[in-house]
């Protein structure tokens, strides 16, 4: 699907740019952006709903990777991993991926909102002997979000601009056996994913 509809995207983009002055800050770029990124949740829907592949992952290092392919500027996300103990876990790489990557990305997103120039994204991890624990937290402007509660253990969704790309993450957190929570008020919100270090 992505090879088919990019090309006609970059060629649109091209034809928009000399046409409008200030392409960059025009609603028509907005809109294709947008088309963008119904097209990254389209394709990572399809990748969401394979089979999980399972195998042996530091928490670390794929946390790191996720927060890599987000593209976020380095000094917009503060890191809190311990590294000095044997953090592996069984999961699904892509699909662990998929999740925090999603999840921030969205706090990099609502940051950017926020009437300071230092807003930061602090993502912490660690586990136990018997489960793992990921939170990406961010301040957004408002005091709290809308929290609607849907089905399955632990699962909270968000409505709103930052909901963006939680159904993925729900369908990520439901095929791997994961808890997913996201917690929001005082302008802080807290997103947690938590599971098994092992499957079996």
């Amino acid at each position: 699907m992505r090879h088919e509809l990019e090309p006609g995207i970059g060629w649109l983009m091209l034809a928009a740019s000399d046409a409008i002055d200030n392409f960059l800050e025009s609603e028509t770029n907005s809109a294709i952006e947008g088309l963008n990124k119904r097209l990254d949740s389209i394709e990572a829907l399809v990748r969401a709903s394979a089979p999980p592949r399972y195998e042996i992952l530091s928490l670390s290092e794929i946390l790191i990777d996720a927060i890599r392919i987000t593209g976020a500027a380095q000094e917009r996300v503060v890191v809190d991993l311990v590294t000095d103990k044997n953090d592996n876990i069984t999961t699904d790489a892509n699909l662990f991926r998929l999740a925090l990557s999603n999840a921030i990305r969205n706090a990099v997103d609502a940051v950017l909102d926020v009437p300071t120039d230092n807003s930061q994204v602090y993502v912490s991890a660690d586990v136990t002997p018997s489960t793992f624990w990921v939170k990406v937290s961010n301040q957004f402007v408002g005091s709290e979000f809308s929290l609607d509660e849907v089905s399955g253990t632990g699962v909270t969704a968000k409505i709103g601009h930052q909901g963006q790309g939680f159904g993925i993450m729900r369908i990520v957190a439901t095929r791997l056996g994961y808890d997913l929570l996201m917690q929001a008020e005082a302008g802080l919100a807290v997103f947690t994913l938590r599971g098994q270090r092992r499957i079996g």
